[in-house]
């Protein structure tokens, strides 16, 4: 899935076009639970950056994650 698919499917449910997503507006995007984003962060299969004591989701990590592309880099944003 392209950037444009992450940022269509964002802009239908009222995010718009941003650069990184809240764990919840991703999960959204993906269509799991908040439980099942987090899961997949500290498993490394989803990448995330922090931003203090926030994890952000770049639209990026997004796309790879939705054509299963493996995250670059370990540690899955802990």
């Amino acid at each position: 899935m392209s950037f444009d698919s992450v940022w269509e499917v964002s802009e239908r449910l009222g995010f718009g076009r941003p650069l990184v997503f809240k764990v919840e507006e991703a999960a959204r995007i993906l269509r799991l639970g908040r439980r099942q984003a987090y899961e997949h962060i500290h498993s490394g299969r989803l990448r995330a950056v922090r931003n203090g004591n926030r994890l952000l989701i770049p639209v990026k990590a997004l796309a790879e994650f939705l054509e299963g592309e493996p995250p670059a880099g370990a540690g899955g944003g802990r």
